[in-house]
C-alpha cells in the first residue's frame, strides 16, 4: 500500500483511493462520510457504536481486503496484518487483481487471421468467375454475330415484334474517322463512299508529340501519308466495321474504348493497348499473324488462341516471364520492349525458332544461348547487363545487330568477322581515352548505322555504302579532317541527337546535298542553321529542344522543305563568333525568315514567342500547324489554306478564329 500523485494505491488488490474518495473519508471521530455514490462504500461506522463485533466480522468477508483492513483497523487494531488479509482472501476467492487483456487481443488477432484467410480467396474466387462469366458470354456473343445466328438474350425479345437487324455501316459515322476519310479522299463527308472505306489497307492512329491525334494511312494502290483529324475522340465502336479490306491496324493508345472489328476478315496485323480477352472477342485469333501488346500487365499466358501468329511485339510495363511465346507454335519474330521487370526468360532460351529477335531487358545477362538460333538473322539488345558479347561471332548468318547501352561490356571485335550485316548499331559507354569510332572498315555493305557516344568518326569513309546514318550523344563532334561525310554517296538520312555539333560538322553536313532527312533533336550547335535550311534536296528538318543561331536574311525562298520542327528549341541571333555570348533573335525577323519557306506541310513552333501567323498565308500546302504556347491573336491569315486540316494552338490568347474553330485543337 502506498500513494501514488497523493492518491492512496494499492499493488496486489488494484484498489485506488481516486475510485470513491469521498466514501472513504474517515473523520478525526472514527466515523465515515458517505458522501458519494460509489459502490465500494459497503460499510459505515458510526461514533455511537451500532452494530456488533459479530456482524462487522461476518459482513467483512464481502468486503476487498483493503475495506477489511481499514474496518478492522476501526475496531481491532491487533487484527491481522493487510497482507495476511489479502492472502486468506486469494485463498478463499482467488486473484481479484484485474486481468490483462493481451489475451484477448491475442485471440481476436487469431480469428481475424483466420477470417481473412478464408474470406479473401472466396472474394477473389468470386469475381474472377464473373470476370471469366462475361468474357465467355461476351466472345459467344461475338461468335454468334459472326456467324449470323443470335445470343441467348435476342430470343428474350418479345415474339411479336420483328426482329430487326442493324444494317452495317458503310462509311465512318463518327466525327473523327469521317474527318480522317474527308482529307485522305480530299471530298466532302457527304461524298464518302463504300468504294472510299474499301480502299483502305493500312491504319496507324497514334498521339503525335502529345499533343494531338495523328493517323498514317496506306492505300490499295501503295499511296499513303498522314493526315490530322481536328477531332480528338476515336469511336471504335462502329466505324471501324466499314474499311472491310483493312490488313493493318495499329492503335498506339489506351483510350479508344470497345473494339469492333467485325467483318474485318482480311486484317492480319493488329497493335492494341488493352487486353489479350478484348482483342479475341473483337477479331478472330486464328486469322492475326503479327499481334502487338502494349503496357502488358504480369503475364501473357493467355496467348494460345492465337496460333497463326509469326511476329509477336510486348511493350512489357510489369511482365514478369514470357513463357506464353511457347503457346505460338509459328512464332518468328519476337520484340520485347521495356522487360526490366522480366526475372525468367527461360522460355526465350527454348524459342530456336526465331529468325529475329529485340530485346530490352537488364535481365539478359548471357547470349550464348542464340548461336543454337540457326535461323536468326536480325539481333537487338538493348540495355542488358551481358559481360561477354564474343559469342555472337558464330551467328554469322546475321544481317542485322544493334547493340545499345549495354554498358557492362566494352569488347566488340567480334563484329569485324559479321561482314553479311546490312544493318549495325554499336553505343558503349563513354571514354574520354578511347572515343574514336571502332574499325568498322570490314563491314563495307552497311547501308544503315547507329553510332552513339562516340566523338570521331573518320572511319566512315569504309562505309560508302551508308544510307542512314545516326549519331548519338556524339559529344563536340567531328568528322575529321578527311571530309568522312561527304565520302558517304548515298546517304540520305542523318540524325545527330544528343549531341554538341562542330562548326566543321555543320559545313560538311550542309555540303551533303543528297540529304533529304536532317534530325539535330536536342542539340548545341555552335554554327548557324541557315546552310542547313537551304540544302536542295532537304525535305524534312528536325531541330526540337535544339540550340542554334539563325541569320534570317540568309533564308531564301524554298519549295523543298515540307516539314520543319522547332518544338521547344532555342534560338540565337547568328554570330561568326561561336564562344560571344548568345542574344535571342528578335521574333520579327524569325516570322519574316519563315515567310520563305513556301512549300511547307508541316510545321511546328511551340514555345518560340510567335505573335503573328502572317508568314504562313503564302504556305498553300500547309495542312499541320503547331503554335502551342505563343502569343498569337489572331488565325485570320490561315483562313484561304485549303489543305490545312489542323491548327494546335492551346496556350494563345485567341480572339479572331477566322472561322476555322473546325480544325482547331486545343
Amino acid at each position: 500500500m502506498g500513494k501514488v500523485n497523493g492518491v492512496l494505491t494499492c499493488p496486489d488488490c488494484g484498489y485506488n483511493e481516486s475510485f470513491g474518495r469521498s466514501s472513504y473519508t474517515t473523520t478525526s471521530t472514527g466515523t465515515t462520510a458517505d458522501t458519494g455514490e460509489s459502490s465500494r462504500a459497503r460499510y459505515q461506522s458510526s461514533n455511537t457504536g451500532q452494530g456488533s463485533t459479530a456482524s462487522g466480522a461476518a459482513s467483512a468477508q464481502n468486503l476487498r481486503p483493503y475495506e477489511q483492513y481499514l474496518n478492522q483497523q476501526q475496531y481491532n487494531a491487533s487484527t491481522p496484518s493487510f497482507a495476511e488479509i489479502t492472502a486468506q482472501r486469494r485463498e478463499r476467492y482467488g486473484d481479484e487483481r484485474p486481468k490483462s487483456n493481451s489475451k484477448i487481443l491475442i485471440i481476436c488477432a487469431a480469428l481475424l487471421i483466420v477470417f481473412l484467410t478464408i474470406l479473401i480467396p472466396l472474394v477473389m474466387r468470386f469475381f474472377t468467375a464473373s470476370a471469366n462469366r462475361y468474357h465467355t458470354a461476351s466472345k459467344e456473343d461475338t461468335d454468334n454475330r459472326r456467324a449470323g445466328g443470335y445470343t441467348a438474350d435476342d430470343n428474350a425479345y418479345d415474339d411479336t415484334q420483328p426482329i430487326q437487324e442493324t444494317a452495317a455501316i458503310t462509311v465512318p459515322q463518327s466525327e473523327f474517322f469521317a474527318q480522317m476519310m474527308c482529307f485522305i479522299f480530299e471530298k466532302d463527308s457527304s461524298a464518302l463512299t463504300a468504294d472510299d472505306s474499301e480502299q483502305l489497307v493500312s491504319l496507324r492512329i497514334y498521339e503525335a508529340g502529345y499533343d494531338y491525334m495523328a493517323v498514317d494511312y496506306v492505300l490499295s494502290d501503295g499511296t499513303g501519308g498522314t493526315v490530322y483529324p481536328a477531332s480528338q475522340k476515336c469511336d471504335m465502336s462502329e466505324d471501324l466495321t466499314c474499311f472491310v479490306n483493312l490488313e493493318e491496324l495499329y492503335l498506339e493508345e489506351a483510350f479508344y474504348g470497345n473494339l469492333n472489328l467485325d467483318g474485318l476478315d482480311k486484317l492480319h496485323t493488329l497493335y492494341y493497348d488493352g487486353y489479350i480477352s478484348d482483342i479475341e472477342n473483337a477479331v478472330n485469333p486464328s486469322q492475326l499473324t503479327e499481334l502487338g501488346l502494349y503496357d502488358v500487365k504480369f503475364s501473357i499466358s493467355d496467348l494460345s488462341a492465337f496460333t497463326n501468329v509469326e511476329r509477336l511485339y510486348i511493350d512489357c510495363g510489369m511482365l514478369s516471364d514470357v513463357s506464353g511465346i511457347l503457346d505460338l507454335p509459328n512464332l518468328k519474330h519476337l520484340t520485347i520492349e521495356d522487360g526490366d521487370y522480366i526475372d525468367d526468360l527461360s522460355a526465350l532460351y527454348q524459342a530456336t525458332q526465331l529468325e529475329s529477335l529485340s530485346i530490352e531487358s537488364n535481365s539478359l545477362r548471357d547470349v550464348s544461348f542464340l548461336t543454337k538460333f540457326d535461323n536468326l538473322k536480325e539481333l537487338t539488345i538493348v540495355g542488358s547487363k551481358v559481360l561477354d558479347f564474343n559469342p555472337l561471332a558464330a551467328c554469322t548468318g546475321l544481317e542485322k545487330l544493334y547493340l545499345l547501352k549495354n554498358y557492362e561490356t566494352a569488347d566488340y571485335e567480334f563484329v569485324k568477322d559479321l561482314t553479311g550485316l546490312r544493318e549495325f548499331g554499336l553505343m558503349t559507354s563513354f571514354d574520354f581515352d578511347d572515343s574514336d569510332m571502332p574499325d568498322l572498315s570490314a563491314l563495307s555493305n552497311v547501308t544503315k548505322l547507329y553510332l552513339g557516344n562516340f566523338e570521331s568518326f573518320g572511319n566512315l569513309k569504309y562505309m560508302t555504302n551508308v544510307e542512314e546514318l545516326t549519331i548519338d550523344d556524339g559529344g563536340y563532334g567531328d568528322f575529321g579532317s578527311t571530309n568522312a561525310l561527304l565520302s558517304l554517296p548515298n546517304l540520305r538520312s542523318l540524325s545527330v541527337i544528343n549531341s554538341s555539333v562542330s562548326p566543321e560538322m555543320i559545313q560538311q553536313i550542309s555540303e551533303a546535298e543528297g540529304l533529304e532527312y536532317l534530325d539535330f533533336y536536342s542539340s548545341y550547335l555552335w554554327s548557324g542553321i541557315h546552310p542547313i535550311i537551304n540544302m536542295p534536296n532537304l525535305e524534312e528538318l528536325h531541330l526540337d529542344y535544339t540550340s542554334f543561331m539563325i541569320d534570317p536574311d540568309s533564308i531564301a525562298a524554298n519549295e523543298r522543305l515540307r516539314l520543319l520542327d522547332m518544338n521547344n528549341s532555342q534560338i540565337y541571333k547568328y554570330s561568326t563568333d561561336q564562344w560571344s555570348d548568345r542574344e535571342d533573335i528578335d521574333v520579327e525577323a524569325l516570322q519574316s525568315a519563315l515567310a520563305n519557306l513556301h512549300g511547307m506541310e508541316e510545321l511546328m513552333l511551340e514555345d518560340l514567342t510567335i505573335n503573328s501567323v502572317e508568314f504562313a498565308a503564302q504556305m498553300k500546302n500547309l495542312k499541320l500547324l503547331n503554335i502551342t504556347d505563343n502569343y498569337v491573336t489572331s488565325l485570320a491569315p490561315l483562313k484561304e489554306l485549303e489543305k490545312l486540316q489542323a491548327v494546335v494552338c492551346e496556350s494563345n490568347p485567341i480572339s479572331d478564329t477566322a472561322g476555322l474553330d473546325a480544325i482547331m485543337i486545343k
